[in-house]
């Protein structure tokens, strides 16, 4: 049997070229060294491989050091969240190898992207903010605490060729510290309140609005307001209502800078374009201010929402222009009967669709006043019909009994027969119960008469407001009522995600010290004392 050396005609690993001969059990390498085999001395290549071959010893580690310090192939390594792949849960990592520029190389830029992710079912998946992170810090290759650095060859040296990315990227300090000084005599340790540095960089006043330092204890602080008052504390500062001020300002300004750009969008232009222009535009607005809002958490929401809503309609303006359409559509269990049955006429304005501008919308816009008086007819129908099944639950066993009327049928004409053969004195209470259930059941009919009647107008409206729209109307409509109010109301929930974030870790840090261990300590010595009371009373 041959040798893998025998057999190496590509010259991997062979004679010449100094490299080792990859195990036989872990077949990383030899993939690896194919693709550096592969290439030309200006290529570039990038290999998704598990952690192991960043620290494995033996023939291995040869081989990185070969890799590492004397061709100096491996520009960068990015580590990856585990469970990303389908066939293995194992965390990995991309090993980035160029050529091109391996003389000169002092180092290795290295990415820790490993918590950077959002559970899809049973896999983890990378966001688009992920990956628009890592590839603007790949780009720029500059430091960034916690994530990404660039290592020097040194460095690597002294750790005998070790590439395992914890060793050189630290990982931020989020480990809860039982503090037992704080446990035997109350107060929150400065450790605790020095974690959540991002928020007091950015409003400084805040973490003077919540906590202050305790008069004779060095390192404790005690917490200004109740735990249930931390989330109106945390909205009543003057640092955090700038940054939301400022957080709407900029996206004003994002708003700003495109209203003109998407005005001026063409049957045939890319979407592609525009949406690259979009986040770079939304990253470099968002980025310009320290601010308590990530800026790739707001870009994760322009792309969130470019798959789900704004793509499709770029694409239909880039193929048919700024024109709407109403359709209604069918079930789709009910597709192929349709073919052979006439199309169902609509009848509401919640039969109708457009895709481009959604009929609530043009709804909202020109017919608030018919949309307001449907919504109370429709309320005051909802409050008759609770009224008339609590009258039926309340009278089920006396006067709306079914086997009080013929039949056995409560219906409206044998409640009618009913009423007129009881006597008006002696049976005014029957009398009042079923008059007001006929008169419940009657508004009810009314109600719904009186809705499917506006329901009518106002789909007959909106037929002649689609018809008649102008190109300039439903520019407006799309860009200012569903872009950008779609957006708008996606970054307003980011500014109350990190208020209800940084409420929730006020609230686990106070309520972790709330009672001291002689406070705990008297309260089960009372509740002793009153078992053994209770326990005398009993005779024991």
């Amino acid at each position: 049997m041959k040798s893998a050396k025998a057999e190496d005609e590509y010259h991997r690993w062979g004679e010449g070229i100094k490299i080792g001969i990859p195990p036989e059990k872990n077949g990383d390498y030899a993939f690896l060294l194919h693709i550096v085999r592969s290439l030309k001395q200006t290529g570039c290549a990038a290999c998704i491989l598990p952690h192991g071959v960043l620290f494995r010893g033996n023939a291995e580690a040869q081989i990185r050091k070969y890799l590492v310090a004397e061709k100096r192939y491996i520009k960068g390594i990015i580590g990856l969240p585990a469970n990303l792949f389908f066939g293995t849960g194992i965390p990995a990592c991309i090993i980035i190898i160029e050529k091109s520029e391996a003389a000169g190389r002092k180092g290795v830029f290295m990415i820790d992207a490993k918590s950077g992710y959002i559970k899809d079912g049973a896999k983890n998946r990378l966001r688009e903010q992920d990956i628009r992170r890592i590839v603007d810090v790949w780009q720029s290759q500059r430091d960034v605490p916690h994530f990404a650095r660039f290592v020097p060859m040194e460095e690597i040296e002294r750790n005998d060729y070790n590439l395992n990315i914890p060793r050189y990227v630290s990982a931020p300090d989020t480990e809860i510290l039982q503090d037992i000084d704080a446990h035997l005599y109350g107060g929150l340790p400065k450790h605790d309140i020095d974690q959540l540095a991002t928020y007091w960089d950015v409003c400084p006043s805040l973490r003077g609005d919540l906590f202050s330092e305790h008069t004779s204890r060095e390192g404790y602080y005690s917490l200004n307001c109740e735990q249930d008052a931390i989330r109106d504390t945390v909205s009543a500062n003057a640092d955090f209502q700038k940054q939301s001020e400022v957080f709407k300002r900029s996206f004003a300004d994002w708003c700003d800078k495109h209203r003109g750009e998407l005005n001026s969008l063409v049957p045939g232009f890319a979407p592609k374009m525009l949406i690259e222009q979009l986040g770079n535009s939304l990253l470099e607005i968002f980025g310009a201010d320290r601010s308590l809002v990530d800026a790739y958490d707001v870009y994760d929401c322009l792309m969130n929402y470019w798959g789900e809503t704004m793509q499709d309609d770029c694409y239909m303006i880039s193929s048919g222009g700024w024109t709407v359409q109403l359709y209604t559509p069918q079930p789709a269990s009910k597709k192929n009967d349709d073919k052979k049955k006439k199309e169902k006429k609509a009848a509401t304005p919640e039969d109708i669709v457009c895709d481009l501008l959604p009929v609530p919308i043009v709804v909202n816009e020109y017919f608030a006043d018919k949309r307001d008086l449907i919504i109370a007819a429709e309320e005051l129908l909802s409050q008759n019909e609770a009224q008339l099944a609590e009258l039926i639950e309340e009278q089920a066993e006396n006067y709306l009994d079914e086997d009080n009327f013929p039949d056995s049928k409560m219906t409206d004409a044998n409640i009618k027969k009913r009423i007129k053969a009881l006597d008006k004195k002696a049976d005014a209470e029957e009398l009042a119960v079923l008059q007001k259930y006929l008169d419940l059941k009657g508004d009810i009919s009314l109600n719904k008469k009186l809705i499917k009647e506006r329901k009518y107008d106002l789909l007959t409206a909106l037929l002649v407001m689609y018809a008649n729209l102008s190109e300039e109307d439903i520019k407006r409509l799309v860009i200012e009522k569903k872009w950008f109010a779609s957006l708008g109301s996606r970054l307003d929930g980011e500014m109350q995600r990190i208020s209800q974030q940084l409420t929730s870790k006020v609230s686990a840090l106070a309520e972790r010290y709330a009672q001291t261990l002689p406070e705990i300590d008297a309260e089960i010595a009372d509740l002793e004392a009153k078992v053994a009371a209770h326990l005398k009373q009993m005779g024991y």
